[in-house]
Formats: C-alpha cells, sequence, structure tokens
C-alpha cells in the first residue's frame, strides 16, 4: 500500500484528469527546486496554463503558515492558478488569505456511498446459497442505522519465549491472521470473540487479555510465526456503525466508496465512486507490482503483448481466505491500478507470487 498523504495526492491528481478535459497532469513533480504534489497543464487556445495543487492530510485544519506558504511557492513557479485541498478543512485566517491571493480552497473526503454498492471493476468474494454462478449481483442494505459496535483495531500476540509480534492492522489481513491460525482446534478468532464482544464505551478505547496456552499454527508465516503463546492482546475501539442485510456473505471493506470534492468558497461539490478515479500509469510494466482498493487487492505484471497485459492477482484476503488468479487485461485500465512501492509488502508478494508459480494455477488453493 501507500500512505494516506500520497493515497490522497493520487486521487487529488485524478480529479483533474476527469475533470479537465485534454489535461496533461502529473504528480508528486519538480518545478526547479520547488516540489508540487499535483500539476496540471492545459492548452488554451495558444497559450498553456499552469494549475498547481498542495494537498494536505492532517488531523486539524490547515492554518494560515501552510497557504502563504504554498502562496510563496506558487509564485515562484510562475503558477497561473493555485488550488489548495485539505482533508480536514482550513482555519478562518487560512480561507481569509487564500482569498486574497486568489488562492481556489477544495475539502476531499473519502465517504461511504448512501446505498451500499460494489464497484463494477473490483473483484470480491461472494458465499452465496444459490450456488456458484449468482445470476444477479449480491443485493446488500441497511437494516439498521447508528448501531454502538466494537472495533479490533489492534492484535498483539505474546508468545512465552518473550517475543511479541502485533498482527497486521489492515482489516482483511488481520481477519485472515484471526480466523486461519489456531492453537489445537480452535481459531484465534474463536478464543479472542467473548472479550471482542463485550460493549466498549463510544469513543472510546479499551485494551483487554485473554491467557492461552498452547502453540499457534498460523497458514503461513508472512505475518506471524509458529511458537507457544501466553496470552493475546486486543486493543477495541466504540464506534457508531450500520448493520447489514443480505442474500449473500460478503466481505464488508468490498463496499465502495465515494470521493467527495468540495469548493469552499463556491460550496460546489463533485462526487464520484473511488473506483471510476484514474490514479494510476497509463499502461502497465512488465515486472512491477500494483494494488487496488476496496477490497485491497495486490497484483504483478507479467507481461505486455500489444494491448493485452497478463496479470496475476497475488494477495486478497476476503472474508478470512486469501486467492489469487492469473487473467488477462487490457492495458487501458492500467490506469486504475496503483504501482506499489512498499519495499517490505514487495518482499512478501515476491514471495507468494514464487510460490503461485511454483503450483498451476488450476491447482492454486491457498488457504
Amino acid at each position: 500500500m501507500i500512505s494516506d498523504d500520497k493515497h490522497f495526492e493520487l486521487i487529488t491528481a485524478a480529479l483533474q484528469r476527469m475533470t479537465i478535459p485534454n489535461s496533461e497532469v502529473s504528480w508528486n513533480t519538480r518545478i526547479d527546486n520547488r516540489q508540487f504534489d499535483v500539476l496540471a497543464r492545459v492548452a488554451v487556445g495558444l497559450h498553456s496554463v499552469l494549475l498547481a495543487y498542495e494537498v494536505k492530510h492532517r488531523s486539524r485544519p490547515v492554518g494560515v503558515d501552510a497557504v502563504e506558504a504554498f502562496v510563496t511557492k506558487a509564485r515562484d513557479a510562475n503558477v497561473n492558478k493555485a488550488t489548495f485541498v485539505s482533508t480536514s478543512g482550513f482555519q478562518r485566517g487560512a480561507v481569509t488569505v487564500a482569498k486574497r491571493h486568489g488562492i481556489d480552497l477544495f475539502t476531499l473526503s473519502l465517504q461511504p456511498s448512501e446505498k451500499p454498492s460494489f464497484s463494477q471493476q473490483a473483484s470480491y468474494l461472494v458465499f452465496s446459497p444459490f450456488g456458484p454462478e449468482i445470476a444477479r449481483p449480491p443485493e446488500v442494505e441497511v437494516v439498521e442505522t447508528n448501531k454502538p459496535m466494537n472495533a479490533v483495531v489492534k492484535c498483539v500476540l505474546h508468545y512465552v519465549d518473550g517475543q511479541v509480534v502485533a498482527l497486521p492492522g489492515e482489516p482483511t489481513q488481520m481477519t485472515y491472521c484471526l480466523e486461519r491460525s489456531s492453537i489445537g482446534k480452535t481459531s484465534l478468532a474463536d478464543l479472542i470473540r467473548v472479550q471482542a464482544g463485550k460493549p466498549v464505551a463510544t469513543g472510546t478505547t479499551d485494551v483487554r487479555y485473554i491467557a492461552v496456552e498452547g502453540e499457534v499454527v498460523p497458514p503461513d508465516e508472512f505475518f506471524i510465526h509458529r511458537g507457544r503463546l501466553l496470552r493475546i492482546e486486543i486493543h477495541l475501539e466504540g464506534v457508531i456503525g450500520n448493520v447489514l442485510g443480505g442474500d449473500v456473505r460478503i466481505e464488508l471493506t468490498a463496499l465502495q466508496n465515494t470521493v467527495r470534492y468540495e469548493n469552499v468558497f463556491s460550496g460546489s461539490i463533485a462526487e464520484f465512486p473511488l473506483s471510476s478515479l484514474p490514479v494510476g500509469e497509463p499502461t502497465f510494466t512488465p515486472g512491477s507490482f500494483y494494488f487496488l482498493e476496496n477490497p485491497l487487492r495486490y497484483y504483478y505484471c507479467e507481461a505486455v503483448n500489444g494491448k493485452i497485459a497478463t496479470i496475476f492477482l497475488v494477495e486478497s484476503f476476503q472474508l478470512g481466505h486469501l486467492f489469487g488468479v492469473e487473467f488477462t487485461q487490457d492495458v487501458q485500465f492500467a490506469s486504475f491500478y496503483i504501482p506499489l512501492d512498499d519495499r517490505k509488502i514487495l518482499e512478501r508478494l515476491r514471495r507468494r507470487l514464487q510460490r503461485m508459480k511454483s503450483q498451476s494455477v488450476l491447482s492454486y488453493r491457498p488457504r
């Protein structure tokens, strides 16, 4: 994956590609010694117009100093139009400074769709009572809103030899580790279920410990290793959520998010499904890894032959299962895949890919 900061920068760049026809949009670009999160060049008649974007993902509203620094940077780079994008809003003074210098202000947020839906581009796992072939899209609806519930935000294994190992915090990876790792015939998920279900006050966190005795056996050792456990530590957060119902069992992280892009001054709002945004590159690069979200999936481009790319879905955890597959993809869809550069994740994916290739695709049965 990439950091949230980079993700919101890529989303901002994709929004400009979608909303500014015939623009040349670049991400993380320098003009002389000045770095810009997003640049867009637009031909207007015989002229070339340069637009620059600063993107901030912070817990607090953007202040005066940040806007003033951007004003100076944009002026030094001869930018024709400057826009500041924030995921947390702007302080009143920052708004005043932006108006004075002609800086546009936008807020950017990711929100669940009002009606639960799935991306048309996503590959997601569905368990259905109707058999292997589903003639219609899965139906999911909100049956209860604003319900207090617990979220497991962290899970740590304490081994008898003193080692302490945290499970991955990403929801599908954590669920896979809990569901597929066991002590005897009992999964870690079953061991923590009672403590995880005891109410936690909304807006607060609670840490609970479960004493265990025995050897934990994981499905693989990419995240945790085999060994005797002393206890399991879980961190719970009290949250407000919606209860969903439907005719199938689905991976909840597959539900589509909506990108909301709002002009602070005019109040105009643009909304797009996250999966519809061209956040990637124009084509696939053989030997490169990529990822997509909703749900989280990691891919590898094996080869490109003309307009067709051979792709491996190397790792996708859904409903406590790991699955992968080889398929072909038109290179025009590369713009929806985000290049991956995290060294630690890349090392894990290379090992998974090697294991996957050592078996035929038809016999590949990850746990």
